[in-house]
């Protein structure tokens, strides 16, 4: 093993600190390690022993997810001395120690790894050989994004096994991952070709797990979600909203139009089941209460029932279907979750589109169906969620943040959404235990209670909004632009961020630009134009603006001239800094979308219909670009290099006088924001989380870790970029 190995090692162990679990140790680790060697090192503050497994270089992955079992018997006979470090070769002799080194002079140092924390009790623990948070720049096929998510996008889905032990279904094929009960989280890898939205996870126990989503995808694993394998043969290709299993081999899953499918494997392969009433139904609820008795709810108030582990389904009355008889279109009633307390006692809730919540109940094993009630003088919104909060009452999560808590079925479900200025639709519940129980929803929302739902802490942070734009001046400082005319700032690498302004509309603020750290720019629909001297402590209105059309874009030309456009040719342009703007019309031009510059006197504007204007020494140019798609990006490296982006994929490249097409998505789908790198690289990024990257030879789309539409990008330098999507996300990227 190599000194340098080691050190890496040493450095990921300090930087991620002792877990609360004594049996679990996820750690964020990237590089060449030796396969087969084993590390060990104590904690400087608590002597706690840490064991690492090094796993191998990328190369050498098909090694990934096996148990590993190590013996440190002989580590508790000898003294534990702080700071440090051990190692064993694969028989388990001592072969060297090191003192811990200087921890600031290791930073960058590469290293893979599989991690775990050994309690002393035990002579062995599991570990998790995953790259969970890997490094971007892997190569093609690697199935490493190169993006890193930092806040936002959507959690669809929440599976909890115990109070410590849950996971999440997230956009883009996200999930995430905690072992002490929410305190910290790890997301975790999956498949290459899971780019979309998965919408519900469940875990039998410790180990098997399933999770599923758009596009008929169906994954599982068998080593508590360390890695994940997708199905081999799922016979539909619609979105699936739910997966329940009853066994280690005997599951379901259900999903648009009708889609009921059993797995006796598994999970491998999947068979289509046809239960009375689908015909073009979507079915999104599903529970079973035994290995034989299970539920389907959907479309159309639809209830099914099986007393004989699907062998035959039967539709079930209930008060939004009487008869039982198979629904008719035109009850308009959606019903999305089911879940039980106990054998006999389950609830099933949804809704009217988003502004109608009811839930129905029953105590017989789902026989009978009664509507369940609300306190209060007005109903719930719609209802997505529901989980049985220990063996009496329930948990009910919908939309608005809606929140809603019976302690048993005779009890109205009372009204405990949390108070906040931001009510993110909440799409799942799930409930350990009595008292705790976790929702998850829109703009990252992840919700806990200790208490039966009294009160909930909000995990997802303050700045829940639509976003439309960003600019980062580095690896820490950036702005975020959005829904309301909101600003928020960050200064810790976007984990945090903390709103700077916003005003009570529904009106977005569409472009933000900054020129240094202290001056910055934003404008957006209805003429709206802010200006900061101070780093965005105070925003300050111009002195006029000689428009009140909806604004797309800004950018500062210099630290003091900033030109922002808009429709019909709009250009407006500020001599210092954003107080006061003079306007103009490029006669020819339709809405213009994006603008860019490069120097004082070389620009580029973009807009609907493939129009392009360039600018060069104080003359606007139109110059044809070979299309008739949008463009809805522009981006300068140089006044003779840059791209144009828009509708269908599309790419073109800018010589500084015209453009030829350098790329078009196969996905088809519109690319909103493009960045051109003084290396030569670019990246162009869109909607369902479309990510193309240029690498000076070659385009290529790796897997961006979300299916949320991006809007902006933002690169400081090759070393530093950001991306921004519409549901407060942002995400960090990081190349090796």
């Amino acid at each position: 093993m190599t000194t340098r190995t080691v050190l890496a090692a040493l450095l990921a162990i300090a930087l991620a600190g002792p877990p609360s679990r004594a049996d679990d140790l996820w750690l964020d680790m990237t590089g060449n390690g030796v396969p087969g060697t084993t590390v060990f090192a104590l904690d400087g503050t608590s002597n706690r022993p840490y064991a690492i497994v090094l796993a191998g270089s990328l190369q050498e992955q098909a090694i990934l997810g096996v148990q590993v079992h190590v013996d440190l018997s002989w580590l508790f006979a000898t003294t534990a001395v702080p700071g440090f470090v051990g190692f064993l070769d694969p028989a388990g002799a001592a072969t060297v120690s090191v003192p811990v080194p200087n921890l600031p002079a290791l930073l960058g140092v590469p290293f893979f790894a599989q991690a775990f924390l050994l309690n002393p009790l035990d002579s062995w623990s599991n570990g998790c050989s995953v790259l969970f948070e890997p490094a971007p720049g892997s190569g093609p096929g690697s199935g490493l994004p190169a993006f890193q998510h930092r806040q936002g996008g959507i959690v669809h889905g929440v599976h909890f096994l115990d109070p410590e032990n849950g996971w999440t279904a997230e956009d883009g094929g996200r999930i995430r991952v905690t072992h002490d009960g929410g305190a910290t989280w790890a997301f975790r890898q999956t498949p290459d070709d899971v780019r979309s939205q998965l919408r519900g996870i469940f875990f039998l126990d410790a180990d098997r797990g399933w999770a599923v989503g758009d596009g008929g995808v169906v994954i599982r694993t068998t080593n508590g979600g360390c890695s994940w394998s997708r199905a081999t043969s799922v016979p539909t290709g619609f979105d699936l909203f739910q997966v329940r299993f009853v066994s280690p081999t005997q599951g379901w899953v259900v999903g648009k139009w009708g889609n009921l499918l059993a797995s006796t494997d598994g999970g491998d392969t999947w068979q289509s089941q046809s239960p009375p009433c689908l015909g073009v139904l979507d079915l999104y609820g599903l529970a079973f209460t035994s290995p034989t008795t299970g539920f389907v709810a959907g479309d159309e108030g639809l209830v099914l029932r099986t007393a004989d582990a699907g062998q035959t389904w039967v539709s079930v009355a209930n008060p939004f279907n009487p008869t039982g008889a198979c629904p008719q279109p035109g009850v308009d009633l959606e019903w999305w979750t089911i879940s039980f307390a106990n054998a006999s006692l389950g609830w099933i809730s949804g809704g009217v589109e988003t502004g109608d919540g009811e839930a129905i109940v029953t105590t017989d094993v789902g026989q009978t169906w009664t509507t369940t009630s609300f306190c209060g003088p007005t109903s719930p919104a719609t209802l997505y969620g529901i989980a049985a909060l220990g063996s009496s009452g329930a948990v009910a999560v919908g939309y608005g943040s809606g929140t809603f808590v019976s302690s048993d079925p005779a009890t109205c479900f009372a009204d405990n959404t949390p108070p906040s200025l931001v009510n993110p639709p909440l799409f799942a519940a799930s409930a350990p235990s009595a008292l705790e129980a976790w929702a998850v929803g829109m703009f990252n929302a992840i919700r806990h209670t200790s208490d039966g739902g009294l009160t909930w802490q909000n995990l997802a942070g303050p700045t829940t909004f639509r976003l439309l734009d960003g600019h980062f001046l580095d690896g820490t400082t950036g702005w975020i632009a959005g829904q309301g005319y909101g600003i928020a700032r960050t200064t810790d690498g976007g984990e945090t961020f903390q709103m700077q302004t916003s005003q009570a509309t529904g009106a977005f603020a569409s472009g933000i630009s900054f020129s240094d750290a202290l001056h910055g720019c934003a404008v957006g629909q209805a003429g709206f134009v802010r200006y900061t001297t101070d780093g965005g402590q105070t925003w300050l209105s111009p002195a006029s603006v000689p428009t009140a059309v909806d604004l797309a874009d800004v950018t500062f030309v210099t630290t003091t001239t900033v030109v922002a456009v808009g429709p019909n040719g709009t250009v407006l342009r500020s001599l210092n800094g954003g107080a006061n703007w003079t306007a103009a019309v490029l006669a020819g031009a339709p809405d213009l979308e994006g603008v860019a510059f490069a120097g004082a006197q070389n620009g580029l504007v973009v807009g609907a219909g493939g129009v392009a204007v360039r600018y060069s020494s104080g003359t606007w140019t139109p110059t044809p670009t070979g299309t008739t798609a949008n463009l809805h990006g522009v981006a300068l490296a140089s006044p003779g290099a840059g791209y144009a982006v828009g509708d269908g994929g599309i790419v073109l490249s800018f010589n500084g006088t015209g453009f030829a097409t350098a790329y078009v998505s196969p996905t088809g789908l519109a690319l909103h924001a493009v960045e051109a790198l003084a290396t030569g690289e670019a990246f162009a990024a869109g909607d369902a989380g479309l990510v193309a990257r240029f690498d000076g030879s070659a385009w290529s789309e790796p897997k961006s870790r979300t299916s949320i539409p991006l809007r902006a990008l933002s690169f400081a330098s090759p070393a530093s970029g950001w991306a921004v999507g519409i549901t407060n996300l942002v995400m960090r990227y990081e190349p090796e």
